[in-house]
């Protein structure tokens, strides 16, 4: 049985997964997830810049991710998908949806190589539940038939008033 992980480090030690989150992105929103699902389904171009900057490695590596059939190959042969929803927050640029290394101010480091256009016109939305859920939705849709787990790190507080 193959995996492929849509998440963080944190879901590295499940075995057998097919390693295309330590490949080219660990996802952190459900937008992201849809646009790297259909990055890998072939189905979406990412052009230069963002071809870095949507993607963890290639921020690390400060080098740009192309599409190519091994990636395909190995999400089109994989069993089960995991996918780890791990921020609310969106970062977008262009249409496009950016990893937050390349723009996170906490993270300066990472940020050096990104364009001065992206990082001062780049936009941040934080998404409502009703988006997460119809992302999920979707992306549901995107893997079927194949099996989906969803999981959550993070812990959300609200208000809730009496």
């Amino acid at each position: 049985m193959l995996l492929t992980l849509f998440g963080t480090c944190r879901l590295n030690n499940i075995l057998n997964h097919n390693n295309l989150n330590n490949d080219i992105n660990y996802t952190h929103t459900t937008k992201e997830v849809i646009q790297f699902i259909r990055f890998l389904k072939g189905e979406l171009i990412i052009p230069k810049p963002y071809n870095r900057f949507c993607f963890r490695t290639g921020i690390c590596n400060n080098t740009y991710i192309d599409y190519n059939n091994n990636f395909n190959k190995l999400f089109i042969n994989s069993d089960i998908f995991i996918i780890e929803i791990c921020s609310s927050k969106k970062y977008t640029h262009n249409k496009f949806y950016l990893h937050h290394l390349c723009v996170d101010k906490r993270f300066s480091g990472s940020n050096k190589n990104t364009p001065i256009e992206i990082l001062n016109n780049f936009i941040i939305e934080k998404q409502s539940d009703e988006e997460i859920e119809n992302d999920i939705l979707e992306i549901q849709k995107m893997l079927y038939p194949k099996k989906i787990i969803i999981v959550s790190h993070y812990n959300v507080k609200k208000m809730v008033n009496i």
